[in-house]
Parts: C-alpha cells; structure tokens; sequence
C-alpha cells in the first residue's frame, strides 16, 4: 500500500510525509510515501479549502465502532 499525501509539497504536508516515511521503515512490510503536487483529481483541484466543510459545519460525536455498525447496516 502506497500513502500519497495530498498537499505534501506545503509546510505542513512536507512535516506530515516526513513523519510518514520514518513510520514506514519501521512498518512490514514497509509503506513507499510520497508527497502530491496540486493537480486535478478526478477532474476538479484539490486546493487548501477542500477538505474542510464550506459554511457551518455539522459537527457530533460517534465512535468507530458505532459508525461501523452504522455503515454495514446500510449497505
């Protein structure tokens, strides 16, 4: 499995694949980590406001165990 670190070029991206890569020396077998340059994905840019909600955010409070359970009985 390869991560790619969208955004991995920026201040904070660049920390974050650092601390990625010296993780995966010491994974097995070891995860390749590479930083993403800003480009087109799947036809539209990823860019610093992308992966945060626009407007009011709806925010709650779920445990991964629940949101499982939640997610298979929907499928």
């Amino acid at each position: 499995m390869k991560i790619v670190v969208i955004g991995g070029t920026g201040l904070i991206g660049s920390k974050t694949v650092a601390i990625l890569r010296q993780a995966a020396t010491r994974s097995s077998p070891p995860r390749p980590t590479a930083a993403s340059t800003p480009s087109p994905v799947r036809g539209c840019r990823v860019d610093e406001h992308s992966l945060v909600p626009l407007g009011a955010a709806r925010l709650g409070r779920i445990a991964f165990d629940e949101w499982l359970r939640r997610s298979q009985a929907a499928a």
